[in-house]
Protein backbone atom coordinates (compact mmCIF):
# COMPACT_ATOMS: atom_id res chain seq x y z
CA UNK A 1 0.00 0.00 0.00
CA UNK A 2 1.44 3.66 -0.94
CA UNK A 3 2.11 6.21 1.85
CA UNK A 4 -0.76 8.75 1.56
CA UNK A 5 1.43 11.30 3.03
CA UNK A 6 4.79 10.19 0.67
CA UNK A 7 5.25 14.02 -1.22
CA UNK A 8 8.61 12.92 -3.10
CA UNK A 9 6.65 13.03 -6.05
CA UNK A 10 6.06 17.08 -5.50
CA UNK A 11 9.05 19.61 -6.98
CA UNK A 12 8.98 20.97 -3.79
CA UNK A 13 10.40 17.81 -2.06
CA UNK A 14 12.97 17.03 -4.22
CA UNK A 15 17.20 17.57 -3.84
CA UNK A 16 19.53 18.78 -6.26
CA UNK A 17 21.59 15.71 -7.21
CA UNK A 18 25.17 16.20 -5.57
CA UNK A 19 23.71 18.26 -2.43
CA UNK A 20 23.55 15.33 -0.35
CA UNK A 21 19.65 16.03 0.40
CA UNK A 22 21.02 19.54 1.56
CA UNK A 23 19.42 21.59 -1.22
CA UNK A 24 15.92 21.84 -2.94
CA UNK A 25 16.21 21.44 -6.54
CA UNK A 26 16.36 24.55 -8.51
CA UNK A 27 17.31 25.80 -11.92
CA UNK A 28 20.35 27.09 -11.13
CA UNK A 29 21.90 23.69 -10.54
CA UNK A 30 23.38 25.09 -6.65
CA UNK A 31 24.60 22.29 -5.09
CA UNK A 32 26.19 24.27 -1.71
CA UNK A 33 23.66 24.60 0.65
CA UNK A 34 25.74 28.36 1.69
CA UNK A 35 25.71 29.32 -2.21
CA UNK A 36 21.88 28.93 -2.39
CA UNK A 37 21.16 30.99 0.43
CA UNK A 38 23.65 33.77 -0.59
CA UNK A 39 21.28 33.21 -4.23
CA UNK A 40 17.89 33.74 -2.28
CA UNK A 41 18.96 35.83 -0.75
CA UNK A 42 20.42 38.36 -3.12
CA UNK A 43 16.81 37.60 -4.74
CA UNK A 44 15.07 38.99 -1.59
CA UNK A 45 17.13 42.28 -2.20
CA UNK A 46 15.91 42.88 -5.30
CA UNK A 47 12.27 42.19 -4.70
CA UNK A 48 12.58 44.63 -1.38
CA UNK A 49 14.13 46.70 -3.68
CA UNK A 50 11.40 46.16 -6.36
CA UNK A 51 8.24 46.73 -4.16
CA UNK A 52 9.40 49.40 -2.23
CA UNK A 53 8.22 51.27 -5.31
CA UNK A 54 5.39 49.87 -5.85
CA UNK A 55 3.37 49.63 -2.86
CA UNK A 56 2.58 51.91 0.19
CA UNK A 57 3.21 52.09 3.83
CA UNK A 58 -0.05 51.19 4.72
CA UNK A 59 -0.83 48.93 1.99
CA UNK A 60 -2.46 44.93 3.08
CA UNK A 61 -1.78 42.37 1.03
CA UNK A 62 -4.05 39.36 0.31
CA UNK A 63 -2.99 35.78 0.34
CA UNK A 64 -2.81 35.95 -3.67
CA UNK A 65 0.02 38.88 -3.43
CA UNK A 66 1.39 37.08 -1.01
CA UNK A 67 1.79 34.15 -3.20
CA UNK A 68 2.76 36.42 -6.20
CA UNK A 69 5.32 38.18 -3.93
CA UNK A 70 6.87 34.51 -3.35
CA UNK A 71 6.78 33.78 -7.11
CA UNK A 72 8.53 37.23 -7.77
CA UNK A 73 10.84 36.32 -4.97
CA UNK A 74 12.33 32.56 -5.88
CA UNK A 75 11.46 32.20 -10.11
CA UNK A 76 14.68 32.09 -11.14
CA UNK A 77 15.45 29.67 -8.32
CA UNK A 78 12.45 26.98 -8.27
CA UNK A 79 9.90 26.47 -10.56
CA UNK A 80 7.33 26.00 -7.81
CA UNK A 81 8.06 29.27 -6.64
CA UNK A 82 4.55 31.18 -5.72
CA UNK A 83 2.51 27.66 -5.95
CA UNK A 84 2.96 26.10 -2.32
CA UNK A 85 1.80 28.46 0.18
CA UNK A 86 -1.38 28.47 -1.52
CA UNK A 87 -2.33 25.22 -1.72
CA UNK A 88 -4.63 23.96 0.49
CA UNK A 89 -3.57 19.90 -0.47
CA UNK A 90 0.05 20.15 0.14
CA UNK A 91 1.28 17.70 3.01
CA UNK A 92 4.54 18.24 4.48
CA UNK A 93 6.05 15.88 7.13
CA UNK A 94 8.50 15.38 9.54
CA UNK A 95 10.45 18.51 10.64
CA UNK A 96 8.21 20.94 8.67
CA UNK A 97 4.66 20.22 10.34
CA UNK A 98 5.11 22.84 12.51
CA UNK A 99 5.24 25.51 9.40
CA UNK A 100 2.45 23.55 7.16
CA UNK A 101 0.32 23.75 10.15
CA UNK A 102 1.17 27.57 10.29
CA UNK A 103 0.72 28.41 6.99
CA UNK A 104 -2.74 26.35 6.78
CA UNK A 105 -3.91 29.05 9.20
CA UNK A 106 -2.64 32.51 8.69
CA UNK A 107 -2.61 32.37 4.39
CA UNK A 108 -6.48 31.84 4.55
CA UNK A 109 -6.96 34.02 7.06
CA UNK A 110 -5.37 36.64 4.95
CA UNK A 111 -8.42 36.34 2.82
CA UNK A 112 -11.17 36.51 5.58
CA UNK A 113 -10.33 40.38 5.63
CA UNK A 114 -8.11 39.62 9.09
CA UNK A 115 -4.99 41.04 7.34
CA UNK A 116 -3.13 44.17 8.97
CA UNK A 117 -0.71 46.10 7.10
CA UNK A 118 2.58 45.56 6.16
CA UNK A 119 5.48 48.42 5.40
CA UNK A 120 8.65 47.51 3.71
CA UNK A 121 11.06 50.40 4.47
CA UNK A 122 14.41 51.21 3.24
CA UNK A 123 17.03 52.15 6.12
CA UNK A 124 19.37 54.73 5.60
Amino acid sequence: MADRYDTSQLLENQYEPGSNGTVLRNLAGIVDPREMGIAETAELWRLQEALIGEITDDQSFSAKEVCIFHKRWLQSLYPWAGSGLCADDRVVRGDYQEVATCFSGVIPAFDRGTKRPVALSRET
